[in-house]
């Protein structure tokens, strides 16, 4: 997909038609199960997400290994405010307004993002729209970033997302249940799909700082601790 301008700007309408970024009503009180399998210059392995989603404003992830369901990493969020724990390392890092993960190439992103994203949604929406057709989708962000959509059969079928003018683009696309989120300029690939969904009425469970636990920093460490679970027979595309 080329990065490619066309047509006059125009201004976001703040409601109705389709907008992708938006998260339904329906997606929320929910908890899924995700396997995901992760490459990265700190190691590659398969592992599990498990979110439980009561708003964009409020939700948590845990991070376990694929086969001994131990606790890779946590992320809760609510109140305007996100805590991190990192089990392996044991560290915790919290994050007001805006959080970084590791594995998930965007930079600082809103809380919002991070569920958007798992579950196929656009993860920022349109300040300035450059162009809106039935195939394409061409906008750029709050943050002046460019985002260029493309379209199939009434949904998302990917993305491509400049953080800065010279960099390579973060890729987003869906193929069949599996979703691929890549970096090259973080040599990061991110591979996901969807296994269980299920309501979940009680909401997210309060995380706190575990015992001996210090204050970050919060990196990819804890991928170490899944090494060896993606064989290269197994390969990243699977």
């Amino acid at each position: 997909m080329a990065c490619a301008s066309s047509g006059p700007l125009l201004r976001l309408p703040i409601s109705g038609g389709d907008e992708p970024w938006r998260v339904p009503e329906s997606e929320l009180g929910t908890q899924r199960l995700f396997r995901v399998r992760l490459s990265s210059p700190e190691g590659r392995g398969r592992f599990r997400l498990l979110l439980r989603l009561d708003s964009l404003e409020r939700y948590r992830i845990d991070a376990t290994h694929p086969l001994f369901n131990r606790r890779l990493w946590s992320l809760s969020v609510g109140d305007g405010e996100a805590l991190l724990v990192d089990y392996l390392q044991k560290a915790h890092c919290r994050y007001h307004g805006e959080i970084e993960v590791a594995a998930v190439p965007l930079g600082p992103f809103a809380f919002g993002t991070f569920p958007a994203l798992l579950l196929g949604y656009l993860p920022a929406a349109p300040v300035t729209i450059e162009r809106n057709t039935d195939e394409v989708l061409e906008y750029l962000d709050a943050d002046e970033r460019r985002w260029l959509v493309v379209r199939e059969d009434g949904g998302v079928k990917g993305w491509q997302l400049w953080r800065t003018a010279d960099s390579s683009p973060v890729t987003w696309s869906k193929e069949g249940s599996w979703v691929t989120l890549s970096s090259p300029d973080d040599e990061l690939f991110l591979r996901w799909r969807e296994s269980v969904r299920e309501t979940s009425p009680e909401g997210p469970r309060p995380l706190s700082v575990p015992d001996g636990s210090r204050d970050g920093p919060c990196d990819m460490g804890w991928i170490r601790g899944v090494e060896g679970t993606l064989a290269d027979s197994d390969g990243i595309d699977e």
